[in-house]
């Protein structure tokens, strides 16, 4: 079989499995690669610059013969592990990046989009055959800009030509047979076993251009995505040493030495550690690289509530970040988007409650609106809004594992909605008992004492007596004993525990930890 038939036939080979996804999706299915493969963001103007100017002048002997990710023919992940590489008959080297060695082979490939499709085209749009392909590229921006210059070729522009001349004269130097087809790129074949963990570390940094912050961020995200929901920060927003040494051991070992440093104290943390820790917080809980920058850039005027929102959204990361896959109970955008209003309102020195009452060409949605009215009431607050934020991210997520019935058979699960317009409010509120009647009574020596009502007016001693028990969860067992006790110091009449049926409904709800304390006793009656 010829190198040519081989790649033909490659593109050809679909499994049953695949070609249903492909069917039902409309275009062909993504490949199982490296989880670690991270393409950067190729949409800004300096990325697509450089796009462009391979695109316009190709120059083969830049793109051909290299040991490193910076410079050469572009890299590129084989077809599989068992890619019979001496088909294309180039000869076989090793890229050396960090003291890390990845053994490739040269070859010819033809340009076209069905056979190598990068993460982006070279004006910066998102190519959606990345990873459909038979072979995927590590160095993104070299396979685009070169064919880029073969689609030039038709405009008139002989960029490619002059390059595809120079580059079959190398690829003959470098033993690689002349191929047929029209648009040849010389590349650097990886099989897929020999593509390190750090491969898009080692791609990334070998750019010749840097990584913007938020570039930086989302890579960073990355790392930390399975162990951000620990993360914590005290009310300054400083990382803890556990957060810091957590988020240190899952960088590239090259960069560790900027991240830390030896002082008379022992080993802390570097001023650019601690801004990588925020940023990549920020851009894996709240999926945002762009609120970081924006706070951290308030004008003097803003810059102590732009601090205090920053502070509250960082030590509340590890809550928020446990709303992902909640559906409509994962507010976190509309957290983002609050505090981005917030902060605007500062801007331009107008009270952020006045500011949440300007009307706007799209409506905010109603959650946002909420939690924007929440900042502007407490932006001088910063501890009372992180503990805001994180009971309301935990009474969120609870909400949405609570798909059990109550007594009644009825639905005791609040909309998300319902559950933030408690965000910085403190009274409690109940499905059968609420609020909305309160009576003082006072006792001969002893102080005024606030007896809640339900909404025709009956008072339930057990009702408020479970809402003041210190539990927020616990199995069934542990609610009878803490009824129990209610009964054997008096405050709960033994009758009305018989009546209300509550021992009968625990008796039902073994094994599993129920809510019936703040926010929501009653519902569980």
């Amino acid at each position: 079989m010829s190198y040519q038939d081989f790649l033909a036939a490659q593109q050809r080979r679909i499994s049953p499995e695949e070609r249903k996804v492909q069917l039902l999706q409309g275009q062909k299915p993504k490949r199982q690669l490296p989880a670690n493969l991270q393409p950067r963001n190729r949409d800004a103007v300096a990325s697509i610059s450089q796009m462009q100017n391979i695109a316009n002048s190709p120059d083969a002997r830049r793109l051909a013969e290299s040991r490193t990710f910076t410079d050469g023919a572009p890299m590129v992940i084989g077809p599989s592990d068992d890619w019979d590489a001496t088909l294309a008959g180039g000869k076989e080297d090793v890229a050396i990046a960090d003291n890390i060695e990845v053994p490739f082979r040269y070859a010819f490939i033809s340009a076209s989009s069905s056979m190598v499709a990068p993460s982006h085209d070279a004006d910066g749009t998102i190519n959606k055959n990345y990873q459909s392909t038979p072979f995927v590229p590590i160095t993104n921006g070299r396979i685009a800009g070169l064919q880029q210059s073969y689609r030039n070729v038709a405009q008139g522009k002989q960029g490619a030509l002059k390059y595809k001349e120079d580059i079959l004269k190398i690829g003959e130097q470098l033993g690689l047979k002349r191929p047929t087809y029209v648009d040849p790129i010389l590349v650097r074949v990886v099989r897929p076993k020999d593509v390190p963990a750090e491969i898009g570390d080692i791609s990334n940094r070998s750019q010749a251009l840097e990584l913007s912050p938020a570039e930086i961020a989302k890579q960073d995200a990355n790392r930390i995505a399975d162990v951000v929901d620990t993360f914590e920060f005290d009310s300054k927003g400083n990382p803890s040493d556990e957060t810091i040494s957590k988020f240190v051991s899952r960088m590239p070992k090259n960069e560790v030495n900027q991240l830390i440093q030896k002082t008379g104290r022992g080993i802390e943390p570097t001023q650019l550690a601690e801004q990588r820790i925020k940023r990549a917080v920020f851009a894996a809980a709240y999926n945002d690289n762009t609120l970081i920058e924006m706070l951290s850039n308030a004008p003097p005027s803003a810059k102590e509530d732009a601090l205090n929102v920053q502070n509250a959204m960082m030590r509340a990361a590890s809550a928020m970040v446990k709303l992902r896959g909640t559906g409509e109970y994962d507010i976190r955008k509309f957290v983002v988007e609050a505090a981005k209003d917030a902060i605007n309102a500062k801007r331009a020195n107008i009270k952020i409650s006045e500011y949440a009452k300007i009307p706007v060409i799209e409506e905010r949605p109603p959650i946002q609106q909420v939690l924007l009215e929440f900042f502007g009431n407490n932006i001088r607050r910063g501890n009372y809004m992180a503990t805001e934020l994180i009971d309301t991210a935990n009474t969120l997520l609870e909400e949405h594992e609570n798909t059990a019935p109550d007594m009644f058979g009825e639905s005791t699960q609040r909309p998300p909605l319902h559950v933030v317009q408690q965000i910085g409010q403190k009274e409690e509120e109940g499905k059968l008992f609420n609020r909305v009647n309160v009576q003082e009574e006072t006792g001969a020596g002893s102080a005024p004492r606030r007896r809640r009502r339900s909404v025709l007016g009956f008072y339930s001693a057990l009702a408020e007596g479970i809402a003041e028990v210190n539990i927020n969860l616990a199995q069934a067992a542990g609610w009878k004993d803490a009824i129990k006790g209610l009964i054997n110091k008096g405050k709960v009449k033994a009758n009305e525990v018989e009546w209300s049926g509550v021992n009968d409904w625990l008796d039902l709800k073994q094994g599993k930890e129920h809510r019936m304390g703040r926010q929501g006793c009653s519902r569980s009656l």
